[in-house]
């Protein structure tokens, strides 16, 4: 594959090119900029709508990050090992840290960060979708994911997965854009 790849993927000036960075990406429209805006904007009204109106908690693993970075920045130990414990994760942590200088408010901007990651993650796979395909590909992609109300889900009950995947998507993003950054 590697071989039939270099024999396939175009060359620039400069050396050899990296597929599918080399491939030329068509210039967008002002009609597609217009069109991406309005719906990063409906994205975006919608996500805060949900934040707003339907007001969660965050689920168990959150609760303990948040008890976690607590606990760190009281410069305790923290306590992995209590029973039935979550799988640990640093920058989990570190913002439950950061947040638990909120107290109680704390929880709810936790669920607002994972809101927001969902938000990040529809984004990402459009631009992803986009890049390597087209507009109307990134468009369904996001839209397939949109409709999986279990994403949704996991990021109104604060579940840290949606931001690790968000994480996952613009670095393929951003490694389209350039690669070896």
């Amino acid at each position: 594959l590697p071989a039939v790849l270099a024999a396939t993927t175009p060359r620039s000036p400069s050396g050899p090119s990296v597929w599918p960075s080399a491939l030329v990406r068509p210039a967008r429209s002002s009609r597609q900029v217009l069109l991406e805006r309005t719906a990063f904007g409906i994205l975006v009204v919608a996500a805060l709508l949900g934040f707003f109106l339907l007001p969660t908690y965050p689920n168990y693993d959150s609760i303990y990050s948040l008890l976690w970075g607590r606990e760190i920045v009281h410069l305790e130990t923290p306590t992995f090992d209590a029973f039935r414990a979550p799988t640990q994760h640093p920058l989990s942590n570190l913002i439950g840290g950061a947040l638990s200088i909120l107290g109680t408010v704390g929880d709810r901007v936790w669920i607002f960060l994972c809101i927001a990651s969902m938000v990040g993650l529809l984004v990402g796979l459009y631009r992803l979708g986009r890049d390597l395909f087209s507009p109307v590909i990134g468009a369904l992609a996001a839209l397939l994911l949109a409709s999986r109300l279990d994403f949704a889900f996991l990021a109104a009950r604060g579940y840290t997965d949606t931001a690790f995947l968000a994480f996952v998507v613009w670095a393929a993003v951003l490694e389209i854009q350039r690669p070896r950054r």
